[in-house]
């Protein structure tokens, strides 16, 4: 329930967090832990990471100013659990994920592309705007991946990392809303299939995800879409993982092929809770934040009366949405299974965790009583500068 409490908050409550962790509010623990992150993450990118209760759900990042926010008590685990290393290996592994997936974000998501997407919102292009940014989630993690090989170090932790976070962090999210749209007898729609399966099955394609773990969902997958359907959108994954950092103009085409595939996007549901899984089911992970489930449920006015008859393809007694969720919860536990074998038998996995999973000690450089020399405190790592 705490976890559930904390990914529920505002953007704006999170925001006010965010803009107390930027000016360096954040407790002692979570200060030194976010620097000892910082290092660990600039070994990619300069990109400053600050983590700590509530700043997100779990993961964001600011791409104009390379900032990745990460909630320490989904990711981590409590702050006692934190100051004592007492914490559970996998869990940092997915920690790493989710960071990595930010990373990501702020290498190959580009300014331009933050900006073009903020002028299709104020055009009211509210439909292509979400469909290209569910799009771009596995386009940019697709070249993230391939900037490390497999054979490397590197390249085996990134993949491993990522790996874990899916089934801890965006399938447990698809389970909680398919639950909650099951028990309000809401149907298993198109516009659902194709958000999972861009979450899920795009990444089979650059060997994040294991096709078997997907093995209960594609039936489900298949009885709402059809079987060429599924297949257009599995053609579609393997050529936009490809698309080049900042091609507006191809992503936008894309988008529209993606939408002509799936059909008119479901209605907004008609409160909070209500039984359809929001656009932005991973809770916020990467892009441009959480905001971005508010912009994308508007839909078009032209869209909703026709999305009645798109959600009538999954049957309106629930009975598939009970399905999908079982489906959902075998793929969490076989995919975390793998993962923690895989995690047992991986040596350099070991030693890497190894590494970070312990809480690091406080940094003394620049926070002595001596006499004052003038010049800034010495954090161990370069930051952004506090915002005006």
């Amino acid at each position: 329930m705490r976890a559930l409490a904390t990914r529920d908050r505002g953007e704006f409550s999170r925001g006010l967090n965010r803009a107390a962790a930027s000016r360096g509010a954040l407790d002692t623990v979570y200060r030194d832990l976010s620097d000892h992150w910082t290092v660990l993450m600039q070994e990619l990118y300069p990109v400053w990471v600050l983590i700590g209760a509530g700043l997100s759900n779990p993961g964001h990042i600011e791409v104009p100013s390379r900032t990745v926010y990460l909630d320490s008590e989904e990711l981590l685990g409590s702050r006692e659990e934190i100051l004592a290393g007492r914490l559970e290996r996998f869990r940092v592994l997915v920690c790493f994920g989710v960071a990595f997936h930010e990373v990501m974000h702020a290498k190959h998501t580009k300014r331009w592309v933050i900006d073009y997407d903020a002028r299709l919102k104020d055009e009211g292009k509210t439909v292509l705007l979400s469909d290209r940014r569910l799009l771009e989630e596995p386009r940019m993690e697709a070249h993230g991946v391939r900037d490390y090989p497999e054979a490397t170090a590197r390249g085996t932790f990134i993949r491993r990392a990522l790996s874990a976070m899916v089934p801890r962090v965006l399938v447990s999210r698809f389970q909680e809303e398919v639950e909650a749209a099951a028990l309000a007898g809401a149907p298993l729609t198109r516009d659902m299939c194709g958000r999972a399966m861009t979450y899920l099955a795009a990444r089979t394609h650059y060997d994040v995800i294991d096709p078997a773990t997907l093995g209960s969902l594609t039936p489900l997958w298949e009885s709402v879409l059809g079987t060429s359907d599924m297949q257009a959108l599995h053609d579609l994954y393997a050529r936009l993982i490809w698309v080049p950092d900042g091609d507006c103009k191809t992503m936008d085409a894309f988008a529209e092929e993606y939408r002509e595939i799936i059909g008119p996007p479901d209605p907004p549901p008609p409160s909070p809770g209500g039984g359809s899984i929001p656009p932005d089911a991973t809770g916020g992970i990467g892009g441009e934040g959480d905001a971005r489930s508010e912009e994308a449920s508007e839909g078009d006015g032209e869209g909703s009366g026709e999305a009645e008859g798109s959600s009538e393809a999954g049957g309106g007694d629930g009975e598939q949405m009970k399905s999908l969720g079982e489906a959902l919860k075998d793929a969490q536990q076989q995919a975390q299974a793998g993962q923690l074998q895989q995690l047992n038998e991986d040596v350099v996995l070991k030693d890497l965790l190894d590494r970070a999973e312990g809480a690091p000690e406080p940094q003394t450089g620049g926070r002595g009583t001596g006499a004052p020399t003038g010049r800034m405190p010495n954090r161990g790592v370069n930051r952004p500068g506090a915002p005006g």
